[in-house]
């Protein structure tokens, strides 16, 4: 009897590892932005409608847009507009690609007469829309991971602790840390 329930048991894991299932985490293809808006004298622009060009850029500060929306959002008492950036186009960027980063062009006044205008690299974004594309990975429980052999570079996601994870050689590390 313990032989048939041991044997049952290696067969679930076994039959699990080479089971890929398809991973599909539900990632919403916008960006959250949030800025202080200031007018020419320095002075913060409070609940008032302004005007906003955003572009993602590949490559450098002066590379190839790849994406560009215009939004008219409204500050808040405190000059802070908060917004969501993505639309048609914006989940066909290739992240895994590049380095990219993100133009905010604004005018004060609500129009299209940019005159306030910064540039940043995106940093930990692309790699969250990119981790989309785990398809094809292992979806195993702890208790699955706990029992399979030590071999480096395999990697799985877990289901318990909700990520990606590898093995190193030595220990289960996440990918993302």
């Amino acid at each position: 009897m313990k032989k048939t329930v041991t044997f049952i048991v290696i067969l679930f894991l076994v039959s699990n590892i080479f089971r890929l299932q398809q991973t599909s985490a539900q990632t919403p293809q916008k960006l959250s932005y949030q800025a202080i808006v200031r007018n020419s004298s320095n002075a913060l622009v409070t609940n008032k409608q302004v005007g906003m060009q955003l572009s993602i850029l590949q490559g450098s500060i002066t590379g190839t847009v790849v994406y560009s929306e215009i939004q008219t959002p409204t500050t808040n008492a405190f000059g802070l507009v908060t917004i969501e950036i993505g639309g048609v186009g914006f989940s066909t960027i290739p992240w895994a690609n590049s380095t990219y980063f993100i133009k905010t062009e604004t005018d004060p006044t609500g129009g299209t007469n940019y005159s306030i205008t910064g540039i940043s690299q995106l940093l930990a974004v692309p790699y969250a829309f990119q981790s989309k594309t785990t398809e094809g990975v292992a979806s195993m429980t702890q208790f699955q991971i706990d029992a399979l052999p030590p071999v480096a570079g395999l990697i799985v996601y877990n289901s318990t602790s909700k990520e990606l994870i590898f093995h190193d050689g030595t220990i289960w590390k996440s990918i993302l840390n």
